[in-house]
Formats: C-alpha cells, sequence, structure tokens
C-alpha cells in the first residue's frame, strides 16, 4: 500500500528594484528634463504600476519615462515608486538641483609630462547648444556641441584653461588660472629645488600654513618657507599629519631610489622637524626629519627613530609629487635636494 504526504508552500512575493537619472544631470528653471525609471520586478507577469513625486506639489502616474520642468531654482526630491499587482512596492529617491545657467569644467589629467592628453569635461548648468575651449597653449580655440574634448599639451608650462557655453538662456563664462601643468622633464640624477618655488600649498589645520620669508640671514634664492605661526604648536595628531603641505610637482625621467636632503633651520627643539612625502604618502612610515641644530642652517636627512636617510623609489618616469607638512611651526626650509646617488653629501 502506497504512502501519500502533502506539504504547504508559501510563496513570498518579492517587491520590485527601482531606479533613475535623469537628462540633464544639471538643469536650469524651465529646463524640460526627461526622467527615465528601470525596474526589475521577479513576478515576470505583474502589473506595475508608476507614480512620480517631483517634489514641487507635481506628480505624474504616465510611464517609466516622464518628462517635467521647474519654475525656480533649488534641490527637490524626486520619488519613483513602482507597486506590482500583489501589494509589492518599490521606492527611490534622489535629489535633483535646479540651478542658474552657468558654466563651469573639470578636467583631468591636471598635471603631466609633455607631450600629454588632458580630457575636460563641461560640467555646466542648464541647456547648452555649443562651448568654446581655449587651451591656454596658443592654440587655436575650439567651439563644439560636444560636452567632453581631449587636447594634447606638448610644451612645459603652466595653462589658463577657459570655456565659453551658448544656449537659450544666454552666454556665460568661466577661466581658470593654471589649470594644467605641464611639467619640464628632469633628465638629472641630482636636483636642486629652492623651498620658495613649489607648485602648490594645501591647507592645514587651524592657523597652520607655510609662508615665503627672507628675515634669515643665509638663504639662497629669492627667500625661504617657514612653518607658520610660529608659536611652538605640535600639528601631529598621534602620528597622523594636520599641517599645512607644499607640493612640488617634478617630472622624473630617471628611475631608481632617491635620498632627500632638505637645508633648514630650527629656531630651537620645538621647532626642528617637517614630515616628508611622494604622491601622497607619507615617506619613513610614522617618522619625519628631525634634529636640526638650533639657529644656523644645516642639510638633514635622517628620519627621527630609524635614522635613516629619507627616500624614495621611482619605479616608471613620469610626474611625481613631493611633499613637506609643516609638523613643529617656527621651522624654516631653504633647499631640497633628490639625488640617486648615494655617495652624495650636499656642502653648506
Amino acid at each position: 500500500m502506497g504512502r501519500s504526504a502533502s506539504a504547504a508552500i508559501t510563496v513570498t512575493n518579492v517587491a520590485p528594484e527601482v531606479d533613475f537619472f535623469n537628462d540633464p544631470a544639471r538643469p536650469e528653471p524651465g529646463q524640460v528634463i526627461t526622467f527615465t525609471g528601470s525596474v526589475y520586478d521577479p513576478g515576470l507577469d505583474d502589473t506595475l504600476s508608476y507614480a512620480w513625486d517631483f517634489g514641487d506639489n507635481v506628480t505624474a502616474t504616465d510611464d517609466l519615462t516622464v518628462t517635467h520642468s521647474y519654475a525656480a531654482t533649488g534641490t527637490y526630491d524626486v520619488t519613483l515608486t513602482v507597486t506590482d499587482d500583489d501589494g509589492g512596492v518599490g521606492v527611490i529617491s534622489y535629489p535633483v538641483s535646479i540651478e542658474p545657467f552657468g558654466a563651469d569644467f573639470t578636467g583631468y589629467p591636471g598635471v603631466g609630462l609633455p607631450p600629454f592628453t588632458a580630457t575636460l569635461y563641461d560640467t555646466s548648468s542648464g541647456m547648452v547648444t555649443n562651448r568654446t575651449w581655449n587651451f591656454g597653449d596658443g592654440s587655436p580655440a575650439v567651439t563644439t556641441a560636444t560636452s567632453t574634448i581631449e587636447h594634447v599639451y606638448t610644451t612645459p608650462g603652466v595653462y589658463i584653461v577657459s570655456l565659453t557655453i551658448n544656449g537659450p538662456s544666454g552666454t556665460d563664462a568661466i577661466t581658470r588660472p593654471g589649470y594644467i601643468i605641464a611639467v619640464s622633464p628632469i633628465t638629472s640624477g641630482t636636483i636642486l629645488l629652492e623651498a620658495e618655488n613649489y607648485t602648490r600649498q594645501l591647507p592645514g589645520s587651524g592657523d597652520s600654513a607655510w609662508e615665503t620669508k627672507t628675515a634669515l640671514l643665509g638663504y639662497s634664492g629669492s627667500g625661504y618657507v617657514q612653518a607658520a605661526p610660529d608659536v611652538d604648536i605640535l600639528f601631529d595628531d598621534a602620528n597622523l599629519i594636520t599641517g599645512a603641505e607644499l607640493q612640488y610637482d617634478l617630472g622624473l625621467t630617471i628611475t631608481g631610489t632617491y635620498a632627500v636632503w632638505l637645508r633648514g633651520y630650527a629656531p630651537n627643539a620645538a621647532g626642528d622637524s617637517v614630515y616628508v612625502g611622494l604622491d601622497g604618502l607619507q615617506l619613513g612610515n610614522t617618522e619625519y626629519v628631525s634634529d636640526y641644530p638650533p639657529r644656523t642652517w644645516a642639510w638633514g636627512q635622517n628620519l627621527v627613530e630609524s635614522s635613516q636617510p629619507v627616500t624614495f623609489t621611482v619605479e616608471s618616469p613620469g610626474v611625481h609629487t613631493l611633499s613637506l607638512w609643516v609638523r613643529e611651526d617656527g621651522f624654516s626650509l631653504d633647499q631640497i635636494i633628490l639625488t640617486t646617488d648615494s655617495n652624495f653629501a650636499p656642502g653648506d
């Protein structure tokens, strides 16, 4: 005699997965925006309904793709709700910013060893029908309807890039001085840098900064840099760097291990150290260059704990960025030497 058995099977409805995007990404007031939704629903036979809320007291239930415009600038929370006929609900919401018609752009890379190609992206707000780019290197300006453009920089220099946009709302322009830096190639294995000739300075915490000075005797070049505010502050939080940063973009063409020498001046033991880094990474782990004799210019290169020279290795030619961070204010820096010669020792 056979046996029979029965079991209850419960089928659970899975809610739809929902997403959407809007085009243009940065619309202006009055501009028609297309919102395009997407949905994945495991219940293939489900009937779906759509509800849009544009965040300005206007709704729509037409379809996955709808259009809408806003009368005023501001940020609006746009929500798409998708409901299946089994009661499953999927919801997604994104803020949409309505901005005045205005020119803006980004680019990458901003620094390179010539010849190199920079890609520029028009991120302007509003309806743009065409845009004109000026690359700052003497080449002809280019007018295009597309939002992305490439340009090859062949000569070392610091270049101003400008963008002019046109649309139904009129014309707008933006200019960025020093936006592209084509770095001169360095073909020597020993490099001397004047500290005051840095590429850029990035802020640190509090009043931390590097200031160009000429008060101390014995400096070279046009001056030296001093860690401000010179009131015996330690910009070091459990070995985490918090001080202002000087950056030097270098077109290194010679690979190998470089030793770093720093000609510094310490007013006292509370102002005799500096952090060193390459390409955004601190050299020597949590260590720093220190132990300068007080009240005299001297060359230093040893890390404080290991007493080993601070070094870095370049594995491929290209642009590398040397960084110096304030650790103790009051410390002054006159010159920097980078060398692949392990026997090199600077003079006074």
